[in-house]
């Protein structure tokens, strides 16, 4: 069985409390944002490293430790830098630079995975369906796409927010929150 984990953000304790739940998965896809905006980032990657049969994805995460986003709202860019430069500060170099290779799309029999979107780490689909869909699949025509990065909003109950066309266009399951 495919375990598929997007997002952890170093979030140790999270990853610790899903993996303790992954009984009879045998492979690994792992979708991006491993290490950075966690209180965990070199703790995390050892943890994920000790899984076996695995597919790595780089997500923004990964490429923003070395081409960190320029253009944010000064806010934003505060605390974007500040995430970066404690995961940059504790990684070692030599796994800065395996992140950063890795690939950004993997194509599957049953899917094709990406962090955001087929066309870009960062821009991601809506929680529903919209006009800049086609835009974002870039000529991807499987019938699954599975993606993380977006961050799935919450109802009033705390659940995640139901899709309409989940077969088209599924997003992963994060650490810490249930797939939707």
């Amino acid at each position: 069985m495919l375990g598929i984990l997007y997002d952890v953000h170093g979030n140790l304790s999270a990853l610790d409390a899903v993996l303790a739940e992954a009984d009879g998965v045998d492979e690994w896809l792992l979708g991006g944002d491993y290490c950075a905006f966690g209180p965990w980032p070199v703790e995390t990657l050892a943890r994920l490293r000790e899984l076996s049969n695995t597919t790595w994805l780089r997500g923004n995460g990964e490429r923003w430790l070395v081409d960190p986003p320029l253009e944010l709202p000064a806010e934003q860019s505060e605390m974007v830098f500040a995430a970066l430069a404690t995961a940059i500060a504790e990684l070692p170099a030599a796994e800065i630079d395996a992140l950063v290779g890795l690939p950004t799309l993997a194509e599957r029999e049953e899917a094709f995975y990406c962090h955001g979107s087929p066309l870009s780490d960062v821009d991601s689909f809506p929680p529903e369906p919209d006009d800049a869909d086609v835009r974002l699949l870039a000529g991807v025509k499987e019938r699954q796409v599975v993606f993380g990065h977006s961050h799935p909003e919450r109802n009033g109950a705390g659940q995640p927010r139901q899709r309409r066309d989940a077969a088209r266009r599924r997003p992963a399951s994060r650490v810490g929150g249930p797939a939707r």
